[in-house]
Order: C-alpha cells, then structure tokens, then sequence
C-alpha cells in the first residue's frame, strides 16, 4: 500500500473556527455524514495495510482509529442524543444499542491486533457495520440535529468533532512507513489467500446407499479420514469421519455392514465455494471446531475438500500467516466441554 492511501482531510486544523463555517453553511448532518465517510475509509486503509504487510503493521494505527472512532461516538452520545431521545426515544435507545455493539467490536479487533492474530474478515466487518449504522443516522438522527439543535450545541459538536479528526490525521501520518514493503515488516498477507489455491481436488466420497463398511474401506485405501456423502443428484448430504465410524460401531454393538452412513454421518455441512477467502473458511471452522470442509460448485456438488491440515502446510511454506494458523488450530481442538460452559 503506497503513501497516501488513506486519505483523510482534516477539517479542523482549528476546529472552532472550521466547524462554525461548517454550521453556517451545511450543519451538522454533512459533517458528521463525511466524518463517518472518512472512519469507514480508514478502516478500509487498515484493512488494506493488514493485507499486504501482515497484522503486526496495524498495532500503533489501530490505536489512533479506535480512539477516532470513540471520540465519534462520544459526541454523538454527550451533544445529540440526550436531546433526540427526547423526541424520537425508541430510536435513541436503538442507535445506543449500535454504539455498544461498535464499541464491542473495536475491543476484540484491538485484543487481536495485539496478538498479531487479527483477521481480515474481522475488519471487513467492522467496516460494514460502520456502514450500516452510518446509514441509519443519516436517515434519521442526522436530519433532525440539522433541523433542531440549538447554534450553540452545534458549537459543541463541531469541536467534538475536531478532535476524531485529529486522530485520523495521526493515523495519515502513521500509514505510510508501516505500509512500505521495504521496512521489514512480515509479509504473510500480500493477497487474500483464496480456497481455490489450496484444495485437494481428487475428491474421494462414498453415498447415502453405502454402509459404514464401505467408508471404512475407502478412508482405509485412499489413506484418508474424511468422506463427503453424496446423494442422488450429486450434492453433498453429509459428512462421515473415521471417528464416527468407531463411535457408531461402538454405540450401536454391530457390524459395519449392518449400519448405513447415514446413521453416522453428520447432517449439518459447512461447506465453501472455491473463490471463497482462507480466512472465512479459518472462521467457520474456528466456530463450528470443524477440521475440514467440503468445497462446492454453484450446483451443490464437491469439487474438492480443504483442511486444517492444507492450512498448516500452506503457512509452513510461507503462503499464509502461522499465528492465523495457530489460533485456528487452537479453537477446534478445544475440548467441547469448555467451549459449551464459554457460550453460557
């Protein structure tokens, strides 16, 4: 990412003087409309920065975006909200909601930027829900602060304002050497790293008529230890492992032959598409502690399977971040039982 791609045009060098100009002339909903404008751009910078030079360029950046960030949000919430609940509460109470859920999401990716392990599927959400909430002021909240705030509450919230906007110009300032690719920084994200890239394309499968006998033979000869099931139009209806394999034969007390894959298999697939990026594919299987996926056309039928383990020898060799790797690697091996008592 060269020099100036984050673009950010500091409003106010001195803020009083520039906001009142600002509020004789178009108020406060241009304002604080461009303002999100510039967030959203850049976090987008962040996550361009995160892309080619890997996450440990972003620590000493994120923290001049998150405090922009907040700072908007504060004004917001200390100049105009108290007196926009008093006409439209419910509203009020919603784009309060909204604030916490920003804020939420602004510790996580600050946490994970920290450790060197932030996604880019992580900022990517950060800057739609920025997006989206940005959209929903500027429908409702915005026009009536231009309409009803008092001059000199619009006073306040043009200065408010000027100190974000000094945040985003230190992030100008801070954008530029980290995203040199001649400073040393680590490079493991220099393009999002796609499925396609990756996937093992001899797909091996058994289908919803085989008994569990014969997916035992098939992971034994192709030295595998995941099937996809297919049904009768060639989609995948299922999942068998070499694990429930044994769980079935154990729980059931009897032969293989007798059992159908469709008792063990697992129902619930999470399959991807080829063009899909490696780090959406790393968070479904972060979530769901699944090992591998399926890859399918636009049809439903199997192209190929991507695993944990493609993943690893991908950062081995140098083509994707190891720290993603290891936290992936991390949270589908946590035992079940700490992950349930988490989400309580």
């Amino acid at each position: 990412m060269a020099r100036g791609l984050l673009r950010v045009t500091v409003m106010a060098a001195h803020p009083r003087a520039a906001g009142l100009e600002a509020g004789a002339t178009n108020g406060p909903r241009l304002l604080l409309a461009d303002h999100h404008r510039q967030i959203e751009e850049a976090c987008s910078a962040l996550r361009a920065c995160a892309q080619v030079n890997g996450p440990r360029a972003l620590v000493e950046q994120y923290r001049a975006f998150e405090q922009a960030v907040l700072d908007h949000l504060e004004a917001e919430e200390t100049v105009i909200l108290p007196d926009y609940a008093a006409d439209h509460q419910e509203d009020a109470y919603a784009i309060r909601e909204e604030h916490a859920e920003i804020r939420t999401l602004l510790f996580r990716i600050g946490v994970e930027v920290e450790l060197h392990l932030v996604r880019l599927e992580t900022l990517q959400g950060l800057i739609d829900m920025l997006h989206a909430h940005a959209a929903r002021e500027d429908a409702s909240m915005y026009p009536w602060a231009q309409v009803h705030l008092p001059l000199s509450t619009k006073r306040r919230l043009f200065v408010r304002i000027g100190r974000s906007l000094r945040k985003l110009a230190e992030l100008q300032a801070l954008v530029g050497p980290h995203a040199d690719p001649s400073a040393g920084v680590e490079k493991t994200w220099r393009l999002p790293m796609k499925v396609s890239s990756l996937i093992q394309r001899n797909v091996i499968s058994c289908t919803i008529h085989d008994d569990l006998h014969r997916a035992a033979q098939l992971m034994w000869d192709h030295d595998i230890g995941c099937l996809p099931v297919i049904d009768e139009l060639g989609h995948v209806a299922g999942m068998i492992t070499d694990r429930d394999i044994c769980m079935a034969a154990y729980t059931q007390g009897l032969p293989l032959r007798s059992l159908p894959v469709t008792l063990a298999m697992a129902k619930h697939v999470f399959a991807c598409n080829a063009n899909d990026e490696l780090d959406a594919v790393e968070r479904t299987m972060s979530e769901h502690q699944i090992r591998r996926m399926p890859v399918i056309d636009d049809q439903g039928h199997p192209v190929g399977i991507i695993s944990i383990n493609d993943i690893a020898r991908a950062a081995s060799a140098g083509k994707v971040s190891t720290g993603e790797v290891a936290s992936t690697l991390a949270a589908v091996s946590a035992p079940r039982s700490l992950v349930a008592s988490s989400a309580a």
